[in-house]
């Protein structure tokens, strides 16, 4: 719950990046959202540990990924439910997993973004 909460203050208190992965040298961002701090999971949201890949200990393979590897990736659509795949090394990281639940609350606010 505490990964899910700096997930909210994140969106409702710091530009929104849309597209870092795709366009690294080239984010566009939207504008904080208070209304994040309102977002709750409910019953929609499971972490998946995923094991690292070999020679990538915070990574697991992943093609939607330009380098072929993922830290974390959100799977289901606007209306969930939502899978959150974490590779097992970062699981308890803001970083990889509050990242990912900051795609599930900008999902529920209808927030529409690519490549994050």
């Amino acid at each position: 719950m505490a990964l899910w909460q700096g997930a909210q203050r994140t969106i409702a208190t710091q530009p929104i990046p849309l597209n870092p992965v795709i366009s690294p040298n080239d984010v566009s961002y939207d504008l904080p959202d208070s209304d994040a701090m309102s977002v709750e999971p409910g019953c929609r949201v499971k972490i998946v540990m995923e094991n690292p890949a070999p020679g990538v200990a915070n990574g697991f393979a992943c093609p939607e990924s330009p380098t072929g590897y993922c830290g974390g990736m959100t799977l289901g659509g606007y209306s969930g439910p939502w899978t959150i795949k974490v590779v097992s090394t970062a699981v308890n990281s803001a970083g990889t997993t509050g990242w990912e639940m900051q795609n599930v609350i900008l999902y529920k606010l209808g927030v529409k973004f690519a490549g994050r």
